[in-house]
């Protein structure tokens, strides 16, 4: 069925508690003889939709001089935007075309009078537009095919403008409201993977180009306490503070792992750590490592006490935005770091891995 009635099926905005899942999700591209689609009505271009396509120039006489510029693995350059404790927005500038073609938003975003925004309820998403289980996306010349499963539709629906632009809404496990939004050019959407997709013919290259690690090592940490504030901001919660000690030790987790996680963990997640420390960023498996999956050994390490602190080793991460599109980061792991009364952390980073330790 094309078009899900959400509205009627859903209206208190819960998910089917049998359908959830919290693997990370890997779509699968398959052959088929013909791509069939229902139409989809395209809403009204609003809000940071309209800026998706506009070149550098444009982004900068309209938003002003970013907060950061931070490298990725993807081709683009994050222009970071966070003028408050509630306010954080950051746009991908694709380093071929010098256009900005994605737009995160986590906070407030500072336009006026827009209906799609972050904390809008689910029912008022629905009235804004029908939630579509296909989309067809014609990119340079070639038809692509995209499938939402009902977890998608109740987790991170799809919307699609006139301006042939589209939008991830994240939508809080709990609240259902829209928790982010990430808006994207048909380039981008297709990289990310997020849903289902049937092709004919080959994708376009989720990471490509030099990837500049010295830069993201040190700036990514910085970014997601960040955005977790923002978070924190706007759920009342007091912002963690970055703690010289719990970084070091942090450090000395990433550092011991790397070189010989077998002292620590079993072979299968050795593998993924070695993998990912090699460099390698098609890495399929996740790895989701805390409360007791996280060894007493690797506390002794750092003279850490499991009753204090909590330590997190989550990979692959390449933005920050992959705690929402990450089934397990967005329903286990960002709302113990948005909720916590913890109110010191450290994070350590190095190409896709990261670890953090927060106080209880």
């Amino acid at each position: 069925m094309g078009l899900y009635c959400w509205t009627a099926l859903f209206e208190d905005g819960s998910v089917n508690p049998q359908k959830k899942s919290l693997s990370s999700k890997q779509n699968i591209v398959t052959d088929k003889a013909r791509l069939t689609t229902p139409k989809v009505d395209r809403i009204k271009t609003q809000g940071f939709a309209r800026y998706i396509g506009a070149s550098s120039k444009t982004i900068e006489n309209v938003f002003g001089e970013p907060l950061e510029k931070l490298p990725s693995a993807i081709n683009i350059q994050w222009w970071v935007y966070s003028l408050n404790e509630k306010y954080y927005f950051k746009v991908g500038i694709d380093l071929l075309t010098h256009k900005a073609s994605s737009i995160f938003v986590s906070g407030k975003d500072g336009l006026q009078y827009e209906k799609l925004r972050i904390n809008m309820p689910f029912k008022k998403l629905v009235q804004l537009s029908s939630l579509y289980a296909n989309f067809k996306l014609n990119y340079h010349e070639q038809s692509f095919q995209l499938e939402l499963s009902e977890d998608d539709l109740n987790e991170r629906p799809l919307l699609s403008f006139k301006n042939n632009s589209y939008a991830i809404t994240y939508l809080h496990p709990d609240s259902k409201k829209v928790y982010a939004i990430e808006y994207l050019d048909a380039d981008m959407l297709l990289k990310k993977k997020m849903y289902r997709i049937v092709s004919k013919t080959p994708l376009p290259v989720q990471f490509q180009g030099e990837t500049d690690w010295i830069a993201m090592n040190n700036m990514m940490p910085a970014d997601l306490i960040r955005m977790i504030n923002v978070k924190r901001s706007l759920a009342g919660t007091p912002a963690l503070i970055s703690n010289d000690e719990l970084t070091q030790a942090s450090q000395t987790i990433l550092d011991e792992l790397g070189e010989n996680p077998k002292a620590f963990l079993t072979k299968e997640k050795s593998h993924i750590i070695k993998s990912m420390l090699s460099g390698n960023l098609n890495q399929k498996q996740g790895l989701y490592l805390y409360g007791r999956s996280i060894p007493k050994k690797l506390y002794k390490t750092v003279g850490l006490n499991r009753n204090s602190f909590n330590i997190y080793c989550v990979a692959p991460v390449y933005d920050n935005s992959d705690f929402f599109s990450d089934a397990v980061l967005l329903r286990l792991i960002l709302p113990k770091l948005v909720s916590s009364s913890s109110t010191n952390i450290g994070i350590a980073y190095d190409r896709g891995m990261l670890v953090f330790i927060i106080d209880k």
